[in-house]
């Protein structure tokens, strides 16, 4: 996030066709915390999703299969 708000900076500041936006970034709490609940989720839901299909894997199966194939 640090660097994102630097990297913006740096742009509108070298770029000389910028000059007629005024741009200001605006930090929000409550969506940086929207933001962290939503990555949370989905790192969870895949997780879950993944752990799901491992245990559906019959291993001695795929040896087999893997073996003759």
């Amino acid at each position: 996030m640090i660097g994102a708000y630097g990297l913006a900076n740096l742009m509108f500041a070298n770029a000389s066709e910028f000059e007629e936006f005024n741009l200001e970034i605006i930090f929000s709490w409550n969506g940086f915390f929207i933001g962290c609940i939503i990555i949370i989720s989905v790192v969870v839901m895949v997780s879950f999703l993944t752990i799901g299909y491992i245990r559906k894997i019959n291993i001695a199966n795929v040896i087999r299969e893997r073996g003759t194939g």
